[in-house]
């Protein structure tokens, strides 16, 4: 068939047909898939993921869409419509196509929480609060492989690195019962913070559906082993003696996981 045909209702009868064809096709690969796997909460989750962005793809068949070439780069957000908080971005993605087939790529995800509730008042009427703050930093380093696909739909495999860090204290403040007014804190850092490191192996795909513009989903397989930060605690009274750090330990994962996002990017 020839797509560039200057007859537009012919190409676009042409990429309507090849566009069913394709996702009729990764429909019934995805079945098989998740028939294996089982109905589990995670897997339920990609297979919306994976179902929704093949529903996009049905009803945009009406354009043209334009994938990548060699020398692009592009940039992508990652955010779950599925989700309690539609609008939240989990990560942004950086890639450059190396070739027509190959394609470098940078996950970043870096987060800043900080909390603060008040938790009473001193004999004197002054608030005094419990404060929580937490910071995540996740870079995923990889390398993809696309395969031939089709005009608009770009699948692909690689690998990835996966390095990520996370601090997380608590501080709370109380009146001390022997000297009235007076506000010490109690502070604890560690916990649930930890250093991980690990190695995926990805698989997914780009649906273009408009020039340079996509959405995309993916899942993968990996180890990963994370080492959980020590809990350490400390007190502003005098006298006090802090305990000895209470090690968390560490884990050790391999098996399947995926990003339950979907991907949206553009090529330039």
């Amino acid at each position: 068939m020839n797509y560039h045909s200057k007859n537009p209702i012919k190409k676009t009868q042409h990429l309507r047909l090849i566009n069913k064809i394709t996702l009729l096709t990764s429909k019934y690969i995805l079945a098989i898939f998740f028939s294996i796997l089982g109905e589990t909460n995670k897997f339920y989750q990609m297979k919306k993921v994976l179902m929704l962005v093949a529903a996009v793809g049905l009803f945009s068949t009406a354009s043209y869409g334009q994938k990548f070439e060699s020398g692009d780069k592009n940039v992508e957000v990652q955010f779950a419509p599925l989700g309690g908080a539609p609008i939240s971005i989990s990560g942004i993605r950086l890639r450059s196509f190396t070739s027509e087939t190959s394609a470098l790529r940078l996950n970043v995800n870096l987060s800043l929480a900080n909390e603060k509730s008040p938790n009473g008042t001193t004999t004197d009427g002054s608030v005094i609060y419990d404060k929580e703050s937490t910071f995540n930093i996740n870079i995923r380093p990889g390398i993809e492989k696309h395969l031939a696909g089709t005009d608009r739909l770009s699948p692909y495999f690689g690998g990835e690195l996966d390095i990520a860090f996370q601090s997380h204290s608590e501080k709370n403040e109380y009146e001390n019962p022997g000297e009235v007014d007076k506000v010490e804190t109690l502070t604890t850092t560690g916990q649930n913070g930890f250093l991980r490191f690990g190695v995926n192996a990805v698989a997914g795909f780009d649906w273009y559906f408009a020039d340079k513009l996509y959405m995309g989903a993916e899942i993968g397989f990996g180890i990963g082993f994370k080492s959980m930060s020590d809990v350490k605690v400390d007190n502003t009274i005098d006298g006090f003696t802090a305990p000895d750090p209470q090690e968390q330990g560490s884990t050790f994962n391999i098996g399947p996981n995926f990003n339950s996002a979907i991907r949206l990017g553009y090529c330039f």
